[in-house]
């Protein structure tokens, strides 16, 4: 699993500009500009750019975080996710993976500048950009395999 970084950032957009309006998913009822969009809400959460509420406990901070993102196993399929990270894009699929990419962009940079910067996670807690990178890596793989790219 790759991090979100500005060094495997050219592999993630690769994979990004292969997700299309007609992408087959293997699993859930995202559409591929929701998927994007699903995305880009987590990347803009960890530069604090929209609020989630906390809704985690020891067992997410500790135990679950522990399992998603220090093993090799890949994330459960149909996990439910809250409203705010699913909302259908109001914008064209092009528009949605260029606002993506440019909050890509922004992240990594910030995250190489301020990799102990802490932003909260609704479910694992504060965690620094560095713990992030780790984040958004598996979690666009899991979205990437969803869709065949």
């Amino acid at each position: 699993m790759l991090p979100l970084s500005a060094a495997n950032l050219p592999e993630f957009e690769r994979r990004i500009h292969a997700v299309r309006p007609d992408s087959a998913r293997r699993w859930g009822s995202l559409e591929p500009a929701a998927m994007l969009n699903h995305l880009m809400y987590a990347v803009k959460l960890s530069l604090e750019e929209v609020n989630e509420k906390y809704i985690g406990n020891f067992a997410t901070r500790h135990i679950v975080r522990r399992i998603a993102f220090h093993t090799p196993l890949p994330w459960p399929k149909g996990l439910k996710t809250p409203p705010s990270f699913t909302q259908a894009p109001s914008v064209p699929i092009d528009e949605i993976r260029a606002q993506l990419l440019d909050k890509m962009k922004r992240f990594t940079e910030t995250a190489a500048r301020e990799p102990n910067r802490k932003t909260l996670h609704p479910m694992f807690g504060m965690l620094t950009l560095r713990y992030w990178q780790r984040v958004h890596g598996k979690h666009f793989n899991h979205h990437f395999t969803q869709f065949c790219v």
